[in-house]
């Protein structure tokens, strides 16, 4: 069972299985939590097998979660694998990058504190 962080909130995951508890807590977090405030942008993302990104930085910082697939996130100081539900923070204009060494897609999803307005894409 997952239960919800938040102050005051009684939201609680029962699933099968413990992917799908923890997809059900994501998309309750993400739609009841923070996309409450106008304080983050949220932006899937789907990036196709043997892509990368351009290097850029933003004035945001970033989290990207990988739900299906493989991303690997090159920073300044590392590279990291991503791969279903993983994770990874990007400080506010740090330098980074991304790929999808992967044979499959990678889906996924980008928030932004506080919230750019994003025309879709891939992070990076």
């Amino acid at each position: 069972m997952k239960q919800c962080p938040y102050p005051d909130c009684a939201w609680q995951a029962i699933a099968p299985s413990t992917e799908g508890a923890r997809q059900a807590y994501m998309t309750h977090v993400v739609d009841e939590h923070l996309l409450a405030t106008d304080a983050i942008s949220v932006d899937p993302f789907e990036a196709p097998p043997g892509h990368t990104s351009d290097p850029r930085s933003h004035d945001t910082a970033q989290v990207v979660i990988v739900f299906e697939g493989e991303l690997v996130l090159h920073t300044e100081d590392a590279s990291v694998e991503l791969s279903t539900s993983d994770s990874m923070r990007i400080d506010a204009g740090e330098s980074h990058y991304s790929e999808n060494p992967g044979d499959r897609p990678c889906v996924g999803l980008r928030v932004s504190t506080p919230g750019p307005e994003f025309s879709g894409g891939i992070p990076g």
